[in-house]
């Protein structure tokens, strides 16, 4: 079913940003935040609506015109200035302290919805810098950058992937130098809200934990980055190593592989009585424990008498513990029923598993279950 928007418009959400104040191509922007009603009574892309300070847009002697931007979640206003029109224009200023004045008639969503006032006042900031707003990897070999704008003209060269060796405010390109991190290839996009995504491919591998042997992972940029918005607003030059400059987590974790991309899962015979009773599914980074239950696999038609992580640096002596998931560990333990009657009395058994339900690892990154199954490697079968 389809749940319909009635939440109304509200002007304590709408902002507005003055771009070239007193200069050609003077500029006023309004972001509502939504995608806003572009016809009818309460269009947005109607002059009445909008006053400032004591101009009435719509009364000015100078070409003032509106154009709907942002797939209709905003609305560029181009006011000329005395530079523009040196008989009719206007010098606008942004606003300082609590002030606001930009005043917007009632205006509507694209679901019919209104402001419940009749008007509302909006602060007019001043231009600034586009800024990151994300950066994290989501996968081994690839990080994305998400911006707060839509960078119309991007420089990757402004750019600087490194490993943050000395742990300092940022990054240091001398004496002991942190080490940067080659981009073989970049791409860009745009998210839902119209931002910049730019995404790298790195030309050598992080950690699943997002790190270079336990080192973060940062962004920074050149003193002077080229990269600037339509409204001429440049990249903000990147001086301290906040967390939002620090890769997050977002890879997904995955069943490990060795050399020849086989599956690290195995099957063993823990007790020598001729019987597979346990498989041990290695993963490529730490799973949380407290996302695995006794269901979390399952084995043909096998039952399972108990599930749990382990935390010990092989699978064989992970497969001889009899555990619960109260630690978290690379490696998760499926514990067969020896009692049920599909078990054959096989010690080189090989039975196939299958991840049935949803797991995550320490940064809450999503392995959903499936019912593929897979197929497992008893050692004893191979000697």
């Amino acid at each position: 079913f389809t749940v319909d928007d009635l939440t109304d418009p509200d002007f304590d959400e709408f902002t507005a940003t003055l771009y070239n104040a007193g200069k050609e191509d003077q500029k006023l922007k309004v972001d509502f935040n939504e995608e806003m009603a572009t016809d009818g009574k309460y269009s947005i892309d109607d002059i009445d609506k909008y006053t400032v300070g004591s101009y009435v847009l719509s009364e000015l002697d100078s070409d003032v015109s509106l154009k709907v931007v942002d797939n209709g979640k905003g609305i560029e206003i181009t006011i000329p200035s005395k530079a523009d029109d040196s008989d009719n224009g206007i010098d606008l200023k942004a606003d300082t302290g609590s002030t606001k004045s930009l005043k917007i008639a009632r205006v509507a969503d694209a679901a019919g919805n209104y402001t419940a006032a009749l008007s509302g006042s909006v602060k007019i900031n001043a231009s600034g810098t586009v800024d990151i707003t994300k950066f994290e990897a989501t996968d081994v070999d690839t990080v994305e950058v998400t911006f707060d704008d839509e960078l119309k003209d991007f420089d990757a060269e402004d750019l600087i992937v490194y490993v943050d060796d000395n742990g300092t405010d940022g990054y240091q390109s001398q004496g002991t130098a942190d080490s940067t991190i080659d981009v073989a290839k970049v791409n860009t996009e745009l998210d839902d809200d119209g931002n910049t995504v730019v995404i790298l491919t790195l030309a050598s591998d992080l950690g699943y934990d997002a790190k270079v042997d336990s080192r973060n992972v940062r962004i920074a940029t050149i003193s002077k980055p080229e990269s600037k918005n339509a409204y001429n607003e440049h990249l903000a030059a990147i001086t301290k190593a906040d967390g939002k400059y620090t890769a997050q987590d977002s890879i997904v974790p995955e069943i490990a592989e060795d050399d020849d991309d086989v599956q690290q899962i195995f099957a063993y015979d823990t007790n020598n009585n001729g019987k597979v009773d346990t498989v041990v599914v290695e993963y490529t980074e730490t799973i949380d424990s407290t996302t695995v239950s006794k269901h979390t696999f399952s084995a043909d038609d096998i039952s399972v008498d108990n599930t749990f992580v382990s935390n010990k640096g092989t699978a064989a002596e992970a497969a001889v513990e009899n555990g619960s998931s109260s630690v978290d560990g690379k490696y998760i333990v499926v514990k067969l029923d020896e009692t049920d009657s599909d078990l054959p009395t096989d010690a080189e058994f090989e039975p196939d598993v299958a991840q049935s339900l949803t797991i995550y690892d320490l940064a809450q990154n999503v392995l959903e279950g499936s019912t593929e199954l897979l197929p497992s490697i008893n050692p004893a079968a191979e000697d």
